[in-house]
């Protein structure tokens, strides 16, 4: 083994022919701050807190706002009533909030404009007509009811979106609102394949 190449020990500072040599000048560590740097730090700081300033003055100015366009909240022991302040009335609140727990229930589809665009047929009363013909007897599988799951797999029929977006409309997971179409595809075939009349020539 040549004992020339393999070195126990790190080469002398000046000695850069060496290959355990490694150069250690330049690397930043002594670096100078010109006194130009200083100052332009000192002037972003300054822009940092006038910037700062002028936020907070634009949010004390539209807390005013609201606070003058609604009573304050004012307790009778002089504190202050922590509250949400909104346009929406409570009712209405929970109207939308009743609107994403329980999407496209039979009340959803009074409109028959709404009718037509998701499912495709002319009345909510044709509509009925044909769920109340092709539900089964048996329950359903799922949190959704049977006319959930029958308008799932007609909307999907209808819109042919895919399922991510109908297992986030009816809040289930992708492969429920897979099963639910299969499922209900399935009916739909048993129960008006009699009713299709084909043309004999």
């Amino acid at each position: 083994m040549d004992t020339d190449i393999l070195q126990c020990y790190s080469a002398s500072l000046l000695d850069e022919t060496s290959p355990d040599w490694l150069p250690t000048l330049h690397l930043g560590h002594g670096r100078q701050i010109s006194a130009n740097s200083g100052q332009a730090c000192e002037e972003r700081w300054e822009r940092v807190k006038v910037r700062e300033a002028q936020n907070s003055k634009s949010a004390e100015a539209t807390a005013e706002s609201i606070t003058d366009e609604n009573e304050p909240l004012a307790t009778e022991d002089g504190g202050i009533d922590v509250g949400v302040q909104t346009l929406l009335t409570s009712s209405k609140i929970c109207e939308c909030q009743n609107s994403v727990a329980h999407p496209f229930t039979e009340s959803s589809f009074t409109d028959e404009d709404i009718v037509k665009f998701y499912t495709g047929l002319s009345k909510l009363s044709v509509l009925k007509a044909v769920f109340d013909h092709v539900v089964p007897p048996s329950t359903t599988s799922t949190k959704l009811s049977g006319f959930q799951e029958f308008i799932l797999t007609i909307m999907k029929l209808r819109l042919d979106s895919p399922f991510r977006d109908w297992a986030y409309r009816f809040s289930i997971s992708i492969s429920t609102a897979s099963h639910i179409f299969t499922k209900w595809l399935n009916i739909l075939d048993i129960r008006l394949n009699p009713l299709i009349i084909m043309a004999r020539s």
